[in-house]
């Protein structure tokens, strides 16, 4: 294990280290890379819904301001 959170892991080299780089639950997975955070809602064996690519600094906002409840 890289001892990296997926938050940590900026560029190429260091997101390749982690143990992997999405996750998934129900229908819903997400996937990081260097510049981006894309979120997507798609049934197994189906075409995706729904797509989302999200700056990861507008995600990091997003995700500090959900888990402290302040505007950064």
């Amino acid at each position: 294990m890289s001892g990296l959170t997926p938050k940590e892991a900026k560029t190429f080299k260091q997101i390749c280290k982690l143990p992997r780089d999405n996750i998934s639950y129900g229908d819903y997975w997400t996937i990081i890379d260097e510049k981006e955070i894309t979120i997507v809602k798609q049934t197994v064996g189906e075409e995706p819904k729904e797509k989302i690519c999200i700056p990861r600094f507008i995600f990091e906002r997003f995700a500090n301001w959900y888990n402290t409840g302040k505007q950064k």
